[in-house]
């Protein structure tokens, strides 16, 4: 992953075969090298969050557990330590039949009983693009949370990228955004009421530009995953479809 350091000491070891991934917990076996935390180790592993081959967060963090279940979309596994050290572990692929570390084998041996369910956000889902001349609302219409951490919205003098409606709000993860909720685009000086559209329950979190950068009421725009074009929105409609 671009800039972040990647630790091998640290476990995640997936098996096949039992469909799981098993997670270490190390204390005081690792350290990272980035950031303010620089060369420090990490006390106690308490919490993970799953990666995908991009570095894009499949999950939030949650509290450690010994086994996951396998998905071919988990290529990391970031720690998080009780001292707030951080150390990420690839997720590479081993024969059932390899010779395991001792500490392998005792990591394998704490998760027989684990209970394994981790929720990744589907990798398919649905989004309605709704605007006018206020704001543009994007609503997830899907039946689960959707990962809209590479996504943007715009066109070639603006684009909004998903992550700037995450750094918006407290508590949202751009990996995960919460069916029937929305994020919105509005101007600056915006603050008279808003009714919420019909399939919003919950506007989670909100952008703000200066009115000449209204893309929607300037022409088409488009909405992106990563460098793929997921749908060209017309300002002359209102409600625009996204199928991811």
């Amino acid at each position: 992953i671009a800039g972040r350091q990647i630790w091998k000491s640290v476990s995640a070891l997936p098996f096949r075969s039992s469909n799981r991934i098993y997670l270490s917990r190390e204390q005081v076996e690792f350290a990272t090298q980035n950031g303010p935390r620089a060369g420090e180790f990490i006390d106690d592993v308490t919490e993970f969050r799953l990666l995908d081959l991009n570095g894009n967060a499949l999950t939030d963090f949650q509290i450690w557990r010994p086994a996951i279940n396998f998905d071919e979309r988990i290529a990391f596994v970031e720690y998080l330590g009780l001292n707030e050290v951080q150390a990420i572990a690839p997720v590479t692929p081993l024969n059932d039949q390899f010779a395991l570390t001792d500490a392998q084998q005792e990591i394998i041996a704490s998760a027989a009983a684990a209970t394994p369910d981790v929720a990744i956000a589907p990798a398919g889902g649905s989004l309605l693009v709704i605007h006018d001349a206020r704001s543009l609302t994007l609503v997830n219409t899907s039946s689960g949370p959707i990962n809209i951490s590479g996504l943007t919205v715009g066109n070639d003098t603006l684009r909004i990228e998903g992550l700037a409606w995450e750094a918006a709000a407290v508590g949202l993860s751009a990996s995960a955004l919460p069916p029937n909720e929305c994020l919105r685009i509005r101007t600056f000086f915006d603050r008279d009421a808003f009714t919420l559209p019909a399939e919003c329950g919950f506007v989670r979190s909100v952008v703000s530009i200066p009115a000449e950068q209204m893309f929607w009421m300037q022409g088409a725009f488009e909405i992106r995953n990563g460098d793929t074009v997921l749908q060209s929105c017309a300002a002359a409609e209102p409600r625009c479809t996204v199928g991811f």
